[in-house]
């Protein structure tokens, strides 16, 4: 059963969502996928046979060759034209209104004679990939199973005084690939409820997961503090994770708010692992703020000893909170299964604050004030080895119950079914296998 996914990143990404797709797909035959990518702005590596990249808003197919472990260089003139937020503003309404590129007949006689994948599986997320995503579906006459991570159709909205007809043409793509050849898959329930009743279809939720051999390493029973915090009373604070969509600016609010109360200054750090760490415009070398590049599995026990709390963060612009309103962060299942207790600042309307809020895990900022962060800071403080004991034995339970392997296996028994339901409709012709299909 061969998988062709068509995504913003490969696996080798360090956002939320490569963590999932990382997860979703860690055991299975790298033979037997093949990854389209449209968007890649950081260095990546992708872990997979066959490796296409989109760039120029979709019109250039570019095959990368022997993609084990393959390195794609950043766009470093894009990256510093993104560094503008006006000409980032510009480039992001540029990919709303530009025209809708034609799937190149190379690459099509790739996946009909070469690869000829059964399924493709996708998160769409623009104009441009949905109407590849189509194009795809069409030609090659085959299910498609969509993975929606966050609510990015309604972000469209926001653009209806610019291209109008643009909307009107993604949500009609949408409409088409979303048939009854199609599965739908979302991030959480509360997406799963607000999907099934906007699309008329069933919503089977396939949401983040930790790998079986991560949580039995990070798992262990003693839960005690930070060394630092036992010695001289610091807490640690560590996010893990993207600054994007207004998290650069909720983090820089809260260590203004530390650096402005000379107690707390002396009594907080914060750890930021994250590759986009140069969003802040703070001064690194300030006490307060150490920053680190995004980490690997490997890294996870060691962030694990040294930390007292988590700390999850989300934009408060109501575009924020209409993206990811019925969203689940990345992350959730790996700070979970960190077992530490969590410090969350994020509007009270999204599902991630809700989930967390649900596992009374530790404490919860949903406006961003000056009083309300040095209080609840304080309690952060106040909350005793004990208590902190307690919720990081609660998380690592939860945690048990979002292991991959049981997910990876809903996931994969619901692909095969769509590939066995439309076998007619998909494969009019049994295709022998080629020497060379595999790696």
């Amino acid at each position: 059963m061969k998988i062709l996914i068509i995504t913003p990143e490969g696996t080798g990404g360090n956002s939320s969502s490569a963590y999932l797709l990382r997860n979703l797909f860690s055991t299975y035959d790298k033979s037997s996928l093949a990854f389209l990518v449209h968007k890649s702005s950081h260095t990546q590596t992708y872990s997979a046979c066959h490796t296409w990249k989109l760039s120029n808003f979709g019109f250039n197919f570019k095959k990368i060759e022997h993609s084990k472990m393959v390195s794609i260089k950043p766009n470093r003139f894009l990256d510093f034209l993104k560094s503008f937020s006006a000409l980032k503003s510009l480039l992001n309404i540029l990919l709303k209104i530009s025209p809708l590129p034609t799937v190149p007949d190379h690459f099509l006689k790739w996946c009909k004679h070469e690869y000829r994948p059964d399924i493709i599986y996708t998160w769409l997320g623009s104009r441009q990939s949905a109407s590849i995503v189509l194009q795809l579906k069409e030609q090659l006459n085959i299910p498609v199973a969509v993975h929606f991570m966050d609510d990015w159709l309604s972000g469209y909205s926001s653009f209806a005084n610019i291209n109008i007809f643009g909307i009107y043409q993604l949500k009609k793509m949408v409409d088409k690939i979303l048939d009854d050849q199609t599965s739908l898959f979302v991030i959480s329930h509360s997406m799963s409820v607000e999907y099934q009743k906007r699309f008329n279809k069933t919503a089977h939720v396939i949401n983040t997961c930790v790998s079986n051999e991560l949580l039995k390493i990070l798992s262990k029973k003693d839960t005690k503090r930070s060394q630092d915090y036992q010695d001289v009373g610091v807490l640690r604070l560590t996010y893990i994770g993207r600054l994007l969509y207004g998290r650069d600016k909720v983090l820089q609010y809260l260590l203004n708010t530390v650096e402005s109360n000379p107690y707390l200054a002396n009594k907080i750090k914060i750890s930021v692992y994250s590759q986009d760490r140069d969003l802040l415009k703070t001064n690194k070398d300030i006490d307060l703020l150490s920053i680190y590049s995004a980490p690997e599995d490997k890294d996870l026990p060691g962030i694990q000893r040294s930390t007292d709390f988590l700390l999850h963060i989300d934009g408060f612009a109501k575009e924020h909170i209409t993206y990811f309103m019925h969203s689940s962060t990345g992350k959730f299942s790996l700070y979970l299964a960190l077992a530490r207790p969590l410090l969350c600042i994020s509007p009270p309307e999204l599902n991630t604050f809700n989930e967390f809020k649900r596992l009374n895990a530790g404490f919860y900022i949903d406006h961003l004030d000056p009083q309300r962060v040095n209080d609840t800071l304080m309690q952060c403080l106040n909350l005793s080895n004990q208590e902190s004991s307690a919720i990081g034995l609660r998380m690592q339970a939860e945690a048990e119950l979002l292991q991959c392997s049981a997910m990876q296996s809903r996931f994969i028994s619901k692909i095969k079914a769509m590939i066995s339901e439309n076998l007619e409709l998909t494969r009019q012709q049994p295709s022998p296998v080629k020497p060379g299909d595999g790696c």
